[in-house]
């Protein structure tokens, strides 16, 4: 599932690594305390420096270099010297113990995942730019044992917060708080705003940013950063350090909740910035002095592990398959090779979720939001001292391998690269940073592109008739189309329509508001497969398909409820432009044969069981082959009764002759594009990325089934215009509009690289990027592009 994309080597252990939501950065630290921020695209380092050294370390150096000061041969502990690069200050930081980001950027993503968790996507985030003090800085923020450092990238300025700060004790862990509750906006009005409480349209965010430092001596002390101020401790009977910390929202709260992770393997939660904290604060300010005398007790505690809890591995994760839901929970790994998951919205925190991982050692833990929690979507990422990535559902199960490291990069001097630390991109989950005993690994992802399992239904489907005046007045302001949106998608074990209406926003804000406006249960008892959604060309049908199971579903829209009208054996369906008639990818389900070993014997010899895994995926492996073989393409026909009725081809069998290619996916549209299990020949190399395998792409005709235009590389995504005479198709390297009728020919070539998704409106076709989204205007009869360019050449049909 995962692949090497780069390695960036180190000279020592990489301890952590973190990417920066926006900017192509990583920042990673290693056993030997240097910290370097680079650009993970060009490799080029964008700031590094050198720390570590104790107290005790400048005492020695001190008396060496009192003695010794005559020697010409003696020379002195480097990193004891600058710890930073012009820093103002020679005193030893200690051993780096975490580091992250902070920006407008930083907050901005944090404070959606937020909302999300506790408030849906029918609302609008709150907005990270009312945080003044945040506004143009790019800070990193590393915590060591004797201090704190906080450096501006942008202007390479350091600010530094002894450990005075912290009454004298290491620093160990970090966290950022930035919402605040009405509550105590109102306090700090009186007194001369403690908290910095922003004036923004909520009321909930701070201006300066709140910095939670978890301690060696178990207490939580949170500190403003501009200007630096003490504002709370966190206490509890747990003297063991911080080792991990999660900032979570709760719904009806609109202040921050704090979870914190002992290396004991206890979870207590904190509410912060909570009302009795602000009563405290405020009574501390009138007094004269901010002071972290009265410290804030938990709200919860739970004791999740009986080792120690893994730096790092607390996440909040969503649960449910319903993306509208706010259900989540909150997961911690232990050294005793154990997951668990909290509800932390009951009362007390419950054990939802325990899962053993056996058979290696875990070192760390992420979460890895691909696509909500959408059937067989895995989002927990762990590493191992193995050098393997492993998987694991939310709700439990067995976990499985993403990818193992052995091979990939160099071990260095263990016998296997170990994994220390992985942090999945926010904005970008398929991009994954993993830490190393030799260095850092970017890896990604190399399965097939998955579309979620929603689709939305077209404006002349029966459903989408607009029920009031006002949602319709709101479409016709935005250039037409409807005040709403119904859609299909398979969540769980259920197919549901979903009709979506977009309010009337008197406010003018910049997000519009949607309301559920009603569900209706379409199917029920669905497999628990990755699931394929596809609509029909006036929405009257939608098809189902779940490649996993084998199976797949065609529903038809009544008057009042949904029935299937076909059913059967495969794994896609794709669905004509202008008429009720599919072609379905049948496969027969893979036959395993049976393993001999018993379920719960397990070899003791590592050699043994490594040869009975090679044997199971061999097993697995021919069985699929097996099943892929059985791959045909039949096309049928769907009547008004709801009928079906295979559709012949030439007068002759209705499936659909490849002269040998096995099929693999099929795709709908004027043509139908179906893609063969076998590598592209040399009609358009340009097309397909070099040095890797890229499937053939065939189009058909509908009618008669023959062959139209020439063998085209499997594209990452296609789109049909209205008019369905224009097919766009995104590459690697370039986007591909070509002209179907009445010729095949290439209408336009754009130098825009690996596209995200592709939607046609009339003459407009808006692409998506992973950071732009982009409007490509085509005149109603484009110039055709140079016969002597390559890009038309590769696609140009053979002479006959």
């Amino acid at each position: 599932m995962l692949a090497l994309k780069l390695f960036y080597p180190a000279a020592d252990k990489v301890r952590q690594v973190e990417f920066h939501p926006v900017l192509p950065w990583i920042v990673s630290t290693t056993k030997s305390d240097n910290v370097s921020v680079w650009d993970w695209r060009t490799r080029q380092l964008v700031w590094e420096t050198q720390l570590g050294g104790s107290d005790d370390d400048l005492c020695m150096d001190a008396e060496w270099a009192r003695l010794h000061s005559r020697d010409p041969a003696f020379t002195p502990n480097p990193s004891l010297l600058h710890p930073i690069p012009s820093g103002p200050k020679k005193e030893p930081t200690g051993h780096v113990k975490d580091v992250r980001f902070l920006d407008c950027d930083i907050a901005q993503v944090q404070l959606t995942w937020q909302h999300m968790t506790v408030a849906g996507c029918g609302t609008p985030p709150p907005r990270a730019d009312d945080i003044k003090a945040l506004r143009g800085q790019r800070l990193l923020v590393i915590a060591c044992e004797c201090k704190v450092v906080v450096v501006d990238l942008a202007s390479r300025k350091v600010l530094e917060l002894g450990k005075g700060a912290f009454e004298g004790k290491s620093p160990s862990s970090l966290a950022f708080l930035f919402r605040t509750g009405p509550t105590l906006g109102s306090i700090t009005s009186h007194a001369g705003l403690a908290y910095g409480a922003s004036n923004n349209r909520d009321g909930t965010l701070l201006e300066s940013p709140i910095l939670a430092v978890g301690c060696s001596d178990g207490i939580v002390r949170c500190v403003q950063l501009f200007p630096i101020k003490p504002v709370a401790r966190l206490i509890s009977a747990h003297k063991t350090p911080v080792v991990a910390m999660a900032v979570l929202g709760m719904r009806g709260h609109r202040h921050d909740t704090l979870a914190v992770g002992h290396q004991s393997g206890r979870v207590v939660l904190y509410e912060p910035l909570g009302p009795r904290s602000a009563n405290s604060a405020a009574a501390g300010n009138q007094g004269g002095a901010a002071s972290m005398v009265d410290g804030v007790g938990p709200r919860d505690e739970y004791k999740a592990h009986e080792r120690e809890l893994l730096p790092g591995s607390l996440v909040v994760v969503p649960i449910d398959e319903d993306p509208e839901s706010i259900r989540f929970r909150l997961f911690s790994a232990g050294s005793d090779n154990r997951v668990c998951g909290l509800d932390p919205a009951k009362g007390t925190s419950s054990e939802v979720v325990r899962t053993k991982v056996d058979g290696t050692t875990l070192t760390c833990m992420a979460h890895w939001p691909r696509g909500f929690m959408s059937n067989g979507v895995y989002t927990l990422l762990m590493g191992t001292e193995s050098g393997s990535l492993l998987l694991a559902h939310a709700s439990g199960g067995e976990p499985r391998q993403a990818v193992n490291l052995n091979g990939l990069i160099p071990a260095g001097q263990k016998r296997m690269p170990k994994v220390y630390g992985i942090h999945v991109h926010p904005l970008m989950p398929s991009i994954v940073a993993a830490a190393t005993n030799v260095g850092t690994a970017i890896l990604a992802v190399v399965s097939p592109h998955q579309p979620l399992p929603v689709a939305s239904l077209p404006l002349e489907a029966p459903s989408q008739a607009l029920r009031d005046d006002g949602a319709a007045a709101l479409g016709l302001r935005f250039g037409g189309g409807g005040g709403g949106v119904t859609y299909v998608t398979a969540m769980g074990t259920n197919v549901i329509c979903v009709t979506a209406s977009t309010l009337p926003n008197q406010d003018l804000t910049d997000f519009a508001l949607n309301q559920v406006m009603g569900k209706l249960e379409v199917a029920t008892g669905a497999p628990i497969s990755r699931p394929l959604v596809t609509v029909s060309h006036n929405g009257g049908y939608v098809a189902v398909a779940w490649p996993g199971a084998r199976r797949y579903a065609v529903y038809q829209q009544g008057a009042a409820a949904w029935k299937e009208v076909a059913q059967g054996t495969g794994t896609a369906v794709a669905w004509h432009s202008s008429r009720a008639v599919f072609a379905a990818l049948e496969e027969d389900a893979p036959v395993i044969p049976a393993i001999t070993q018993a379920p719960d014997k397990r070899y003791k010899d590592p050699r043994k069981s490594e040869r009975h895994a090679a044997m199971v995926a061999a097993a697995a492996e021919a069985a699929a082959r097996a099943a892929a073989a059985s791959a045909s393409i039949r096309i049928k026909e769907l009547h008004g009764d709801g009928g079906e009725m295979a559709l012949p081809l030439r007068g002759m069998s209705p499936s659909l002759d490849l002269r040998g290619d096995i099929p693999s996916f099929v795709q709908g549209g004027p043509l139908l594009a179906v893609t063969v299990r076998r590598a592209l020949q040399s009609e358009a190399p340009d097309l397909a990325p070099s040095g890797s395998f890229t499937p053939a792409l065939l189009l058909f005709d509908w009618e008669t089934g023959r062959r139209v235009g020439p063998e085209l590389p499997e594209p990452l995504h296609l789109s049909w215009d209205p008019s369905r005479t224009m097919l766009a198709m995104a590459y690697t390297s370039q986007l591909l509009i070509v002209r179907a009728r009445p010729e095949f020919q290439v209408a336009v070539s754009l130098p825009v690289c690996d596209a995200e998704s592709l939607e046609w409106s009339a003459r407009q076709l808006f692409i998506a990027t992973s950071s732009h989204i982009m409007c490509a205007l085509l005149s109603p009869f484009p110039p055709l592009v140079n016969p002597s360019t390559v890009s038309t050449a590769a696609v140009t049909p053979p002479a006959a």
